[in-house]
């Protein structure tokens, strides 16, 4: 039992205490990320072919919204609105991707609570986003940046300046113990990007140094055509 001496005693008391409820309320309530463990040897599905978490290729929009528990944000990462307008896209002026399914491709990242949903890759962290050709899931991108990403500012890494060279070197390696020597590689970015093809779906590596925006490393993971 505490025994209270003084007003002196009890005003120390009293600030002791509401420090304990603003911490634990600050525990408590403060909002995170939600992240996702990428692990290479879990991206193979029963059948072969690669796959990311829950995610159906050739389903809608809002079935992959379903599928991952996400929601996409009304302005897409990438559409062909960015590059109208100087690189501005506006929700007055988009496309109705949702409901209309004649168009070529439209990218969203994938959000939750009203931020991007994070990756975690051995310490490291991304963002996924998931492209739709003509109305149906057709790829899924992990970013792994040093800085703020082109089109969405939340998209920020938490302000930590990757190093995005390790991360795409991580990945090589990574990819190579787990799956094989690559099938092959192509220029992308101004540098080479790897892939290997398993069940009609294609696994890739990349890393862009564009010097208009951040660096990052880049895994994606696309349904080739049949």
């Amino acid at each position: 039992m505490i025994m209270i001496n003084n007003n002196s005693d009890k005003t120390r008391l009293l600030i002791l205490s509401l420090i304990l409820l603003l911490i634990v309320c600050f525990i408590g309530c403060k909002k995170t990320d939600s992240v996702y463990s990428v692990d290479l040897d879990k991206l193979i599905s029963s059948d072969g072919s690669f796959t990311f978490s829950s995610a159906v290729f050739s389903h809608s929009i809002e079935e992959t919204e379903n599928d991952l528990g996400i929601t996409f944000p009304a302005i897409p990462y990438n559409s062909d609105e960015w590059y109208i307008n100087d690189g501005i896209a506006e929700e007055d002026e988009l496309f109705d991707y949702r409901n209309n399914n004649d168009y070529y491709y439209v990218e969203y990242a994938a959000y939750k609570d009203g931020k991007p949903v994070a990756i975690n890759y051995k310490g490291y962290k991304g963002y996924y986003t998931c492209e739709f050709h003509e109305g149906g899931l057709q790829c899924i991108y992990c970013y792994f940046g040093d800085g703020v990403m082109p089109h969405d500012n939340k998209m920020d890494f938490d302000g930590k300046a990757q190093n995005t060279e390790e991360i795409y070197t991580a990945l090589i390696e990574d990819a190579t113990n787990t799956f094989g020597q690559p099938d092959d590689s192509y220029s992308l970015f101004k540098h080479a990007c790897y892939f290997w093809d398993r069940g009609g779906t294609r696994f890739s590596i990349a890393w862009n140094t564009n010097e208009d925006y951040s660096d990052y490393a880049m895994i994606s993971i696309v349904m080739l055509d049949q």
